[in-house]
């Protein structure tokens, strides 16, 4: 699928750096998730990333409430936060959701999935010395 979004993979949306253009560059493998918001797995071919590419549809042509909340946070930057590569609004026409009106939020990709996941899946959940510690 070809993309018309700009990343930029060097220093994350609150750098005066030029983004990197995505448009043949950038693969969309997968969805990660479609709950409340459809989430994709995309491949940046030349900066050798993967990242998640979480997508707001907008309401009666204004952006959506939870994209306005959650860019408020994209210039965080600490190791044990979601590093935001980059954001936009009101694209349309797509390729693959034409002619809808949406923005989007690209970030690091998690691959062991969150933190709740994986403490479901380690060992010391039934340790109870570990537990405690």
């Amino acid at each position: 699928m070809d993309s018309l979004f700009s990343l930029n993979f060097s220093s994350g949306p609150c750098s005066n750096d030029s983004p990197h253009t995505a448009k043949k560059d950038t693969e969309f493998l997968s969805i990660l998730g479609s709950s409340r918001f459809m989430v994709l797995l995309g491949h940046s071919q030349s900066q050798k990333k993967y990242f998640a590419l979480k997508i707001f549809p907008s309401l009666h042509g204004q952006l959506h409430i939870s994209y306005l909340n959650e860019s408020r946070f994209a210039c965080l930057s600490h190791p044990n936060l979601i590093s935001y590569y980059s954001s936009g609004d009101s694209i349309t026409d797509f390729s693959f959701f034409p002619k809808v009106t949406f923005s989007y939020i690209a970030m690091e990709f998690c691959p062991y999935g969150d933190f709740a996941n994986l403490l479901h899946r380690l060992p010391f959940k039934t340790n109870e010395v570990l537990v405690r510690t």
